[in-house]
């Protein structure tokens, strides 16, 4: 946010994250902390997102419109995790790596089969 752009392509990245349990864990903890400071005008400020296609454009967009976006991909990400461990055996909740939209359409359709 202090320079109003976000390059995904620059993130940090760290190994520990995915081989140490309990450093990931004081990761998710600080990004908690982080995420509950963020004020209601922070998530209306306007970003520049740089393509991943073409890293000379640059394409408007806003802080919060990126944080849904971050959570869409989560949840994607969620889905191949429980289609994994589905595999192996280990039962998730059903609503686990579901869009909030399919959630809200299971609801009230009270689907009995739910399709994604």
């Amino acid at each position: 946010l202090e320079n109003n752009q976000i390059d995904y392509n620059k993130r940090e990245r760290d190994l520990r994250i995915e081989t140490n349990r309990q450093f990931a864990k004081e990761r998710f903890l600080f990004l908690i902390q982080t995420l509950k400071r963020i004020s209601t005008e922070d998530f209306e400020q306007e970003v520049f997102v740089r393509s991943e296609i073409d890293e000379n454009k640059w394409h408007n967009s806003s802080f919060g419109r990126e944080l849904e976006f971050l959570h869409s991909h989560t949840v994607h990400h969620f889905a191949l995790i429980a289609e994994k461990l589905n595999s192996f055996g280990i039962k998730v909740s059903t609503d686990f790596g579901v869009a909030p939209s399919t959630l809200r359409y299971w609801s009230e359709t009270n689907s009995k089969t739910k399709v994604a």
